[in-house]
């Protein structure tokens, strides 16, 4: 019936009633029944969208905050239509969920593959106070989000594949304003997105995430190492992937960025191999006066942005991984982080990164293609360089 009622009583006589209220007496709403799918239409595919029409400003807001890649977030592009009911033999959705900016929904299939929808849009107020929502800094925060690439996450997978390190494979899709959505089609209706696999559960057939039975997010991994020491974390896979990540600018590596994927291997205990996800900060970029002065040294150094060279290696590195750095990369020795810089280095040629770049769509590298291109090509070649210093950076206190 929906009614909820709050009762008191006192720990030694356990029937005698200290208070009493009726909190509510609201009834459940019936969800409304199924809807046949005869009576969905969408879309034809593709359709034209962009990801965002946010960040047409005003030449002093560009002064202000840079041009940052407001082209690329404007561009129309033709784009599949995401439909639920026939993907991946339709799809069931599960929950809501998402970081800080974003809006994501968790899909299971029939056979019990989970994909994640994340929206290309991104939502500041989340990031700011109640008291601060109507105020300027919302705007500060919005328009920094121009310096992040909304189709940067397609380039990934391919470097990722050339530096042994594990991956998803996003697409872009069109969310039409479809009712199967329920409760979140207002929210998610209409909008462009990212369409991914989901590193959980059974991915034996999945060799992009290492082909494990199992993937773990970082607090199981905690918990299974502390378990069982015969557990333990392949470091070498790890520090493959946090050298790609300096590489591509990615300062936003979190705890929860990370899943894991369960090996066994000879005698005793599992190991596990790092799988990144959520690859939104690739080649942001800082340009303009507020940028500019939150990307300093004494700032925040981890937004000093996508350069020809990295000026603040450890600003890069240390401001959303410092504990995750010094927990999963503090066995290798000084050769190993040589062999292994060396050998990611040969194997990201310029026809890698050309091959890699070819999944924009051309409207897109259009913009700045060429340039990311140059940039990639002079960090790679000073690659081994950077993973030096932060070695040395990492030896001065092991945890």
């Amino acid at each position: 019936s929906g009614r909820v009622e709050l009762d008191f009583f006192t720990p030694d006589q356990a029937e005698e009633q200290v208070y009493t209220a009726t909190l509510s007496e609201t009834p459940f709403h019936i969800p409304p029944q199924a809807i046949d799918p005869a009576d969905v239409q969408l879309p034809g595919s593709p359709v034209t969208a962009r990801a965002s029409s946010l960040y047409e400003s005003s030449g002093f807001t560009r002064f202000m905050f840079g041009e940052g890649y407001r082209k690329e977030w404007y561009e129309e592009l033709g784009v599949p239509v995401l439909d639920i009911g026939t993907e991946k033999g339709g799809l069931e959705i599960l929950k809501r969920g998402g970081g800080n900016q974003t809006k994501s929904l968790r899909l299971e299939a029939s056979d019990g593959k989970q994909y994640v929808l994340r929206l290309l849009e991104k939502d500041a107020s989340k990031l700011i106070p109640k008291e601060f929502q109507s105020s300027f800094v919302k705007q500060v925060v919005q328009e920094g989000i121009a310096g992040s690439h909304p189709y940067a996450s397609l380039v990934v997978p391919e470097l990722a594949d050339a530096t042994g390190v594990y991956h998803a494979n996003p697409k872009i899709v069109y969310v039409p304003d479809d009712p199967r959505l329920g409760i979140y089609q207002g929210d998610f209706g209409d909008q462009l997105g990212l369409f991914e696999e989901r590193a959980s559960g059974d991915q034996r057939d999945a060799p992009y995430f290492g082909s494990p039975k199992s993937i773990v997010n970082t607090p199981k991994l905690l918990k299974n190492l502390y378990k069982d020491n015969d557990n333990r974390v392949d470091q070498e896979s790890v520090l493959r992937a946090r050298l790609l990540d300096m590489w591509l600018g990615d300062w936003d590596r979190h705890d929860d960025q990370w899943r894991w994927a369960e090996q066994n291997h000879k005698g005793p205990g599992k190991t596990y191999q790092p799988i990144p996800r959520d690859r939104d900060q690739v080649f942001y970029i800082s340009e303009g006066v507020i940028p500019g002065i939150l990307g300093s040294s004494w700032a925040v150094p981890a937004m000093q942005g996508f350069n020809p060279e990295i000026k603040n290696v450890q600003g890069l590195w240390s401001f959303a991984a410092k504990y995750f750095d010094r927990s999963f990369m503090n066995e290798l020795e000084r050769e190993e982080w040589l062999s292994i810089a060396t050998q990611q280095q040969s194997s990201l040629t310029d026809g890698v990164i050309e091959s890699a770049l070819s999944n924009w769509p051309e409207a897109i590298y259009n913009q700045h293609g060429a340039s990311i291109k140059q940039k990639l090509q002079q960090r790679r070649n000073d690659y081994v360089k950077y993973a030096m210093e932060y070695y040395d950076i990492l030896a001065k206190e092991v945890e």
